[in-house]
């Protein structure tokens, strides 16, 4: 008899740091008793699968069994499949994998798993690809070989990937079977599924790795935009570079399609791309690739600035002569950034003192000679024409120069403007002392008021569990729309998730109401640009990851202006009582029209523009209630 832990008792004292684990104590010869449930008519899934769980428990921890207990466990096992418990099912599967029964045994059950591999339900058919595939022997495989291949093709993501995944394991002990696989897989290979993608690309690469003509094909073919998955684009850049270290000129055709990856949206994708080119690009695009480098390391982590560093550490050892493309910016880019400081020291007086220290490191880092010559001439001039009037023994002279004025600069500037001699002394005393607004100030805090009172508006929903109040009035909104009336009761209402960044021009966020069949969006959205009114406003959603959900439908914000929030939805359908998952990319799109702020008026003419909002994901989370437990012991 084993004792895998010493139990517990209730006057034992127990440091404050440990932790209970609902092992301790368990007997294999107990444990082993207790499978004897698997055989009872009447099964109990809750207690079937806590004696499964201790199984594993014990092999995961390395405590053996006889030949005798492994084969009563197996049997005993296989009349589970009688039950329709999907957690119980899952377990089902786990015990079987890692019991390993021997070949005479498998036959026993491989009739329950290939009528689950033929079942309606993706997560039996998957998981029984899986188990089929592990406890099996190449003629047994033979057999089952058709189903592997249409599981490959297959729409849902789950059960596609667990047939390459094993795919990838079948193929070190049965590379023949799995190489007759290379049209199907190619055939799927542009899934929507990110990793579905994945998946079929490391067992296509692993199939024709010895053929280098048939890999190049493969990248090449791949990277013209038929991969959207950013896992599947790493993998086929990191092909490239490998390739190129031994055969630069097969993978030269490569180099135009690795340029657009410098614009894709995940940074990965775009550092590893924009650094192989660096490695494997001729000295003709240096030039024109140290140009794309300037906006895309504005955008980037550290961690990523360091890989384009090495990489361009790279390309100034291969290529000396080109080292002058890596200053930071020509004469053109640096004139135009000393003139935009001037302007905005002279239009804006909060700026002087920042703008003068810039201009100042300017002197001493540029090394454009007649620009720096330009600022330090400008500061002379300055300096000598202060020091004569200081050397001066008038008093005006010194108290204008070294005391602050009595007015504001904007108004003795409008003063000396509106002087004309022939009327006389300009006189100080005649200058308006009272500050004039600044409308430039003023139109920038009335934006950061209209986007703070927007995002408290997104907010005030999830504080202090608002989200649950809200269910009536949210019941009682969607039941007022046609579209959504026959969706039946309403199960849930998410909190708000923001889709837009603190800031930005339009505040947008978004409510998931859970109905048994269908979800619905609910774009709640605001407008802190007080000279726009947006009209016809629709949210997009396109699926990145899940292929369950059907749009069904979409209402549009008739007018949405500055300062008044607003809402438009977006319909999907979903299978019965299922917890979907996906992921989909958001996009607001408008029309817009110009609002002159002195009358209030929008002119007729308009245009259409949209905003990319952030991607938003359809979670576990999602299909779960907060319910409260009175007794946990009994729960």
């Amino acid at each position: 008899m084993t004792l895998v832990q010493p139990p517990l008792k209730k006057d034992d004292d127990v440091e404050d740091d440990s932790e209970y684990s609902p092992f301790y104590g368990i007997e294999r010869s107990a444990v082993l008793q207790e499978a004897r449930v698997f055989n009872d008519r009447e099964l109990d899934a809750r207690r079937c699968t806590q004696v499964i769980t201790k199984v594993l428990y014990f092999i995961n921890q390395g405590v053996s069994f006889t030949q005798k207990e492994v084969t009563d466990v197996f049997f005993a096992t296989t009349k589970l499949f009688q039950s329709n418990d999907i957690g119980l099912r899952r377990m089902v599967y786990l015990i079987i994998k890692e019991i390993s029964p021997s070949n005479d045994e498998v036959i026993i059950v491989t009739s329950s798993l290939m009528k689950d591999m033929n079942s309606k339900t993706n997560l039996y058919r998957a998981n029984a690809i899986r188990v089929l595939c592990r406890i099996t022997d190449g003629g047994l495989l033979g057999q089952i070989e058709l189903h592997l291949k249409q599981a490959v093709v297959d729409k849902s993501p789950v059960v596609s990937s667990a047939a390459l995944v094993s795919g990838i394991h079948l193929l070190q002990s049965y590379p023949e079977i799995v190489k007759g696989w290379s049209n199907e897989v190619y055939e799927a290979v542009h899934s929507k599924a990110s990793l579905v993608q994945f998946h079929r690309l490391s067992l296509l690469h692993q199939i024709r790795r010895n053929d280098r003509l048939a890999l190049s094909k493969l990248v090449s073919g791949l990277t013209k935009g038929g991969v959207q998955s950013p896992l599947a684009k790493c993998l086929l850049i990191r092909y490239t570079t490998q390739i190129a270290q031994f055969h630069p000129l097969a993978v030269a055709s490569c180099n135009v399609d690795l340029e657009s990856f410098i614009s894709d949206q995940n940074r990965s994708a775009a550092t590893l791309a924009i650094t192989t080119l660096l490695k494997t690009g001729n000295e003709s695009s240096v030039e024109r690739l140290m140009r794309q480098i300037t906006n895309f390391v504005s955008d980037i982590g550290d961690e990523f600035k360091i890989m384009v560093v090495d990489a361009i550490r790279s390309l100034c050892l291969k290529f000396p002569q080109k080292c002058r493309s890596l200053e930071e910016g020509g004469f053109d880019y640096k004139k135009a950034v000393v003139d935009s400081i001037l302007i905005l020291i002279r239009e804006i007086p909060d700026a002087k003192e920042i703008g003068l220290s810039h201009l100042c490191e300017f002197v001493e880092d540029c090394e454009f000679s007649y620009l720096s010559i330009q600022v330090r001439d400008r500061a002379t001039l300055y300096l000598s024409l202060l020091t004569d009037g200081l050397q001066n023994d008038q008093e005006d002279a010194q108290s204008i120069l070294l005391q602050s004025l009595d007015m504001p600069l904007e108004n003795l500037e409008a003063g000396l403007r509106s002087y004309k001699p022939s009327e006389g002394s300009f006189l100080l005393a005649a200058v308006p002392m009272n500050v004039k607004p600044n409308k430039l100030v003023e139109k920038k805090a009335s934006t950061r008021n209209l986007r703070k009172a927007a995002k408290d508006a997104s907010q005030k929903a999830t504080a202090n569990g608002e989200t649950s109040k809200l269910f009536p009035a949210y019941e009682k909104l969607l039941n007022s729309f046609p579209q959504f009336a026959g969706f039946g009761k309403l199960f849930k209402s998410c909190a708000p998730v923001e889709l837009t960044e603190a800031e930005t021009e339009y505040a947008v966020n978004v409510v998931k109401h859970i109905y048994p069949s269908y979800i619905v969006f609910k774009f709640n959205c605001s407008n802190t640009i007080s000279e726009q009114l947006l009209e016809n406003v629709i949210a997009v959603m396109e699926g990145i990851e899940g292929e369950d959900f059907k749009h069904v439908a979409t209402t549009t914000l008739a007018s949405l202006p500055c300062g008044i929030p607003g809402q438009t939805f977006v319909a999907f359908e979903k299978p019965v009582g299922a917890c979907t998952f996906g992921k989909f990319s958001n996009t607001l799109r408008f029309f817009v029209k110009e609002v002159e702020l002195s009358t209030g008026d929008a002119d007729e003419d308009r245009y259409e523009d949209e905003y990319q909002l952030e991607a938003l994901k359809v979670t576990a989370a999602d299909y779960m209630l907060k319910m409260g437990v009175s007794n946990f012991r009994n729960a």
